[in-house]
């Protein structure tokens, strides 16, 4: 499930990212000498949204992945797994 959980955030991360990318070249075609148009102060907000996320989105995925893989590797094998088992027997 941690790994699960760290896939997710991992994507949200990316997409976070092209959102930004995206942002800074909508503000970049927009704003010029400093004034700005609609769209490059929209442009503007979306990135400072996304700026946010991205971090916290990566952090995250490195939290969920880094906790899923460690329980993967130190999961006990079938063959060290203990079994006891208790049986009753009588006669009447």
């Amino acid at each position: 499930m941690a790994t699960g959980l760290g896939g997710a955030a991992l994507l949200t991360g990316i997409v976070a990212t092209i959102g930004i990318a995206s942002a800074a070249s909508t503000y970049k075609d927009n704003c010029h000498d400093g004034t700005c148009k609609p769209d490059g102060l929209d442009a503007a907000s979306r990135g400072k949204t996304f700026s946010l996320v991205a971090p916290i989105a990566f952090g995250a995925a490195a939290v969920g992945l880094g906790t899923g893989i460690y329980l993967l590797v130190t999961k006990p094998s079938q063959a060290t797994t203990a079994s006891a088992g208790v049986s009753l027997a009588g006669r009447f």
